[in-house]
């Protein structure tokens, strides 16, 4: 994960795609898919500041 971090401190957008809650709480953002729908968005604050 440090080289997501990385990349998202020098201004670069990472996307991952995951369903290991761990990884997703590292992010800023995160988007629920539900049955192939998009269901909602929360901030996160664990993301890179």
């Amino acid at each position: 994960m440090d080289i997501f971090k990385s990349l998202a401190e020098k201004g670069k957008t990472v996307l991952i795609v995951t369903h290991d809650e761990k990884a997703a709480s590292v992010c800023d953002e995160k988007f629920v898919l539900e049955e192939g729908m998009f269901k909602k968005s929360l901030i996160l604050s664990g993301g890179v500041d």
